[in-house]
This record gives C-alpha cells, structure tokens and sequence, in this order.
C-alpha cells in the first residue's frame, strides 16, 4: 500500500487479489460522520497514524469475495452464512453504493473455493426473501468464478418457502434488477430444490447465466412469479451452458405475461427426465443453436408432463405468444418423450432446421407416439412452422371450437423442406382431432419435403407424395395450393415388361388434371400404358406405334383420393422390351 496525499493506492485485498485505491473521506454519503463501525475493511478503511485515526473510502465499487466473508469451501462445512453475510453488506451500505454512481449498479462477487466447491445447506442464503435491499432496479449482483467453483445445494426438504413446498436456493423478492452468474457449476441433492425463485413487480428482471453448468436433482432452475399485470418484463439469457440433470421443470413461468424474453445460445439441455418449459403466462421464447440429448423420461406422473414444451392458457396477451429454435437437435430416447403441448391463440411457433430423427429407429414405437400437439380450445390457434425439420411421430391439430372461428385459415401449420422419418406417406401423422362441431379444423400445408421412393415386396419402384394441403378440402374460404407430382421411374422411363410403377397421393388430396407423355426415344417400337387407381379403374391411357415421336394424353379429372383408391399405378400393358422414356404428370389439390 502507498499513499500519495488523501490517496491510498496500490491496496492489494488478500482476497480477491486486486489492487485498489482509497480516497479520505470524513463522512458517509448520507452526511453523517464516520465511525469505526461503518470500517467494514471492504468499502471503508481505518488508517491510525501517529495515534490520528483517518477513514478512507474505495473509488469506485469493490469486488466481494464470498471467502472475506468467512466461506472455507469446506466440502463437508456450511458456506450459508458466508453468503448470506454478502448479502447483508449489500443492503447495509446500499446508499452508500448507490451514491458512488448516477445509474444502476452491479456488484461482482467472486466464489473462489479453495477446494472446488462451496456447500450451502440453508435455503435462501444467496439471495434471501426475508432481506430487502429496498427500491430495486438500481443493484444488481454478479457471482463469478475463476476455477469453475460448484455451489452444492445441500438444504434438507424440512426447509419449504412456500405451499408449492419449495425448497429455495436464491430468492429474488422483487430486490436486484441484473443478476449475472459466470463460469459456475450448480448441483441439485433434491426433487425439491429451486435455484432461483423470481418474484417481480418491477425490480426482479434481466438475469444471465453465462457459461454454467448444472447438475444433480432439482424441482426448477427458475421459477418466475409476481403480480399479474405488473410491469415487468424477464429478460433470462442463457449463453453456453449445460444442463445434465433431473428435474420436474426446468422453467417455471406462470402469473404475469409480461413475464417476457426467454432466450438461449449454445446450451445443452440433457434433461433426463421432466420438462423444459411450463409456460401459463409469459412468454417469447428463443433458442439458437441448442442440443436436447439424453432425454429419458419414464411414464408421465400427470397430464402433459411427457412434453418437453408446454406453452398453456388460450386468453394470451398480444406480443407475447412467440416460440422459436433454430439450429436444434433432440433424442427423445424413450415413447414418453414428446416434443411440444401448446395452447397458446395467437402468436408464432417456429422450429427452424431442427432434427428429431436420431432415435426414430432405435425408439420402438416413437413413431406412433403424439410429438406435437395444438389444442387452442375456443380461440384460433398461432401459426406454426416447421423449415428444414427431420421429424418423428404424428402431429395433432384439434378443432379451433369458438363460434368466431368457422372461417378455414384461423390456424394454419406449414411445414417446408422436412423429412418425416421412417414413413412413406403421412396420412398417419397428422390428426385433426376435438368433438365440437362448430367452428374450423386446421389446416396442414405440406410444401417442398421429402418424398421417400422405394422399392416394393415385388421389386417395382414405388413413389409417395407428401406435398399436400391437409385438411384443407371442403373448408369454407380454404386458401388451397395445388401440387404436381411427377411419376418416373429412376432411370426417367416408364415401365417395361408388364411393370408397374406405384405412386400414393394423399389421403383427402382432390385430382383435377392427368397427363401421360412419351419424350422422343430412340426406339420406334408400340408401347401401351395405362394410369389406374387403387381400385382398379383405368384413368387415362397412352399408346402409339412408334415411340421415337413425342406424344401424351390429357384429361381433366375429379378425382376424390381415398383409402380404397390412393395408391395409382402406371402399368405396362404391351409387355414392352425396351423401356421408354416418359412420365405421368398429376396435378392435386
């Protein structure tokens, strides 16, 4: 340490190893005089020279470290009252730290543990409920590490804050408006464990987890609650952490929907059982670039618990009904492990290239198991969107109920550019479900995905369609695509031999146009083709003596594709020797 006039400089803190400087000062920053008592030997100094006690305080804000507050990092200790010693210096010199700046503040807080760890075995000691730092929206906290310290929630069940019987980490009373946490590793040893309960009405908001990781057993990770109406929007980032954990509910949002802006970058979310979102208020959800791996839940404890999404409550708030992934990866490694359950009326859900297709052979049965499902009740539904998606199991869609929605087009899902795994057409993956009569089903708009051409038990080619506007025919003010298949064979010829070639059109799809063409081949030999449905009905037929020259027939046709008749065939009636180079052009809608 050196002194240079009123200044104290080069002050090196033992603790967190930074050098600070000090400058003299005779009173406190609400006008009173200094005492020995207000010496905390953190924001204040005592300096006695030559028997005259001088008092001295830091420029600027100092950096805590949890150990000047008496942690030991003890494995089998108690860190708690170290902590919740941090928390009391905050709110004793909370004028004081308000005066040194003219906006909001931050406060860091190093946890360093000597041994890797800091074991907390009482609730509420991080941030506590019972302490108010007053005013809010002016202090924010930041707890960091150097070493990746674990904070061990070790708080025994016997220790509940509330009626949901939680057992609470850090309670955040509407107190610090930016809490950041760096470089920290979280562990659970409880199905009641809460890591941070958030009660806003105004001051509890904009929260960071910046390369963290969490483990063991837990209830929630955050669990988000105040005054419905109040204003206050969330703000939660996430940015490259890593969740391998159990737990019922990773997030737990409900009263308010200006509980807002939930996002996401870089994180795993190895949840191996329970849910990711519980979501009956709030909103705006957005996550780039995630991997939800390792998911295992066992048989579902209560309605929609298997669902990894639950977005819930159809009277939403506009702006607030938002969901989007992009760039994600799931597994879902067992039948009770299901994608998203939303109610939501109103708003966007969008999954942007995201692949759920790396258990679709491994899963027994996943491929019949309900992965998405929209049920708005009495309200029109979002939109939804899945783009570049690999996706397994149905997707059910029930009946917009509401007397105001009869019109077709108040809930719509595009999907764009997808692979449905392991299924060859997809009359069996989308359900258009609900009982009521009134009011409009949804409406499906397949465009651009991948249509699976395969061999049959015979060997013949066979091509399945899966462009389509599902559900869509018969609806008033329906807005309908149409769509055009082309049959060939791999090689671009129609079949020889008294082959055959199979293509299955959607179930519900209309036929209106036909066309059966022969390009100019190099043969001069007849050939005789016939296009017929699954009943054995002749469509349309082509036949020529000299299949060097061009020549096709067209028809319109109205044609209603149903179970009996889906599956059309070209056939070779001639018994032709040598292939020819053709196609079969069906236009649907």
């Amino acid at each position: 340490m050196k002194r240079a006039n009123d200044t104290l400089y080069d002050v090196l803190d033992r603790y967190t190893g930074d050098y600070t400087t000090y400058e003299k000062v005779t009173t406190d920053t609400d006008g009173t005089g200094m005492t020995d008592a207000k010496c905390d030997g953190v924001l204040y100094k005592k300096l006695i020279t030559n028997g005259v006690t001088e008092y001295f305080r830091a420029a600027g804000i100092p950096v805590l470290d949890v150990m000047q507050f008496g942690a030991t990092g003890s494995p089998s200790g108690d860190d708690s009252e170290a902590f919740a010693k941090v928390i009391e210096w905050v709110g004793r010199h909370k004028n004081t730290i308000e005066g040194l700046s003219t906006d909001a503040i931050t406060l860091s807080i190093r946890c360093n543990s000597p041994t890797g760890v800091f074991r907390i075995a009482q609730p509420q000691k991080m941030m506590a409920q019972a302490v108010a730092i007053g005013g809010g929206r002016r202090i924010g906290l930041r707890y960091f590490s150097d070493n990746r310290t674990a904070i061990k929630f070790d708080a025994p069940e016997s220790a509940p804050a509330n009626t949901d019987e939680d057992v609470i980490l850090m309670y955040n009373g509407n107190q610090f408006q930016y809490v950041r946490f760096e470089r920290l590793k979280f562990i659970g040893t409880n199905a009641k464990h809460v890591l941070l309960y958030s009660s806003a009405n105004g001051g509890a908001q904009d929260y960071m987890f910046h390369d963290c990781d969490f483990f063991g057993t837990w209830k929630n990770q955050i669990k988000v609650r105040g005054s419905n109406g109040a204003n206050n929007n969330s703000e939660w980032k996430f940015e490259a952490c890593a969740f391998s954990l159990n737990c019922k509910t990773l997030w737990d949002i409900a009263d308010s929907d200006q509980f807002l802006n939930f996002w996401a970058s870089k994180c795993k979310f190895w949840l191996s059982d329970g849910e990711h979102i519980r979501c009956t208020k709030g909103g705006h959800f957005a996550f780039w670039g995630c991997d939800w791996s390792g998911l295992t839940p066992e048989k579902p404890v209560e309605a929609n618990t298997s669902y990894l999404f639950n977005l819930l409550g159809n009277t939403r708030a506009r702006g607030v009904c938002s969901f989007t992934i992009h760039h994600g990866r799931f597994e879902h490694k067992t039948i009770y492990s299901s994608l998203m359950y939303c109610e939501w009326n109103i708003g966007n859900v969008t999954f942007d290239n995201v692949d759920c297709g790396s258990q679709a052979s491994l899963v027994t049965g996943i491929n019949d198991t309900t992965q998405v499902y929209f049920n708005p009740g009495t309200t029109g539904g979002p939109i939804v969107s899945f783009n570049n998606c690999s996706l397994i199991g149905r997707h059910q869609y029930d009946r917009i109920s509401g007397p105001n929605y009869s019109a077709a087009g108040s809930s719509i899902a595009y999907y764009k550019g997808c692979n449905f795994e392991l299924t060859n057409n997809l009359d069996s993956r989308f359900v258009f479900g609900g009982s009521s009569t009134i009011g409009t089903q949804w409406i499906a708009v397949v465009e651009d995905s991948k249509s699976t051409t395969t061999k049959t038990s015979s060997g013949a080619y066979k091509i399945y369609t899966i462009n389509a506007n599902y559900n869509a025919i018969g609806m008033s003010g329906a807005n309908i695509r149409p769509h055009i298949v082309c049959a060939t064979g791999a090689d671009k010829k129609l079949p020889f031999t008294n082959g055959v070639l199979g293509i299955d059109l959607p179930l519900g799809a209309r036929i209106r146009n036909v066309v059966l063409y022969i390009e100019g081949n190099t043969v001069t030999d007849s050939y005789n083709y016939n296009l017929e449905d699954g009943a054995g009905n002749i469509i349309l037929s082509l036949s020529g003596t000299d299949a060097s020259v061009n020549n096709n027939n067209e028809a319109t046709r109205f044609i209603s594709v149903t179970t009996a008749n889906r599956s059309f065939i070209i056939r070779d009636i001639a018994n032709q020797v040598n292939a020819k180079i053709g196609a079969c052009l069906i236009t649907y809608i």
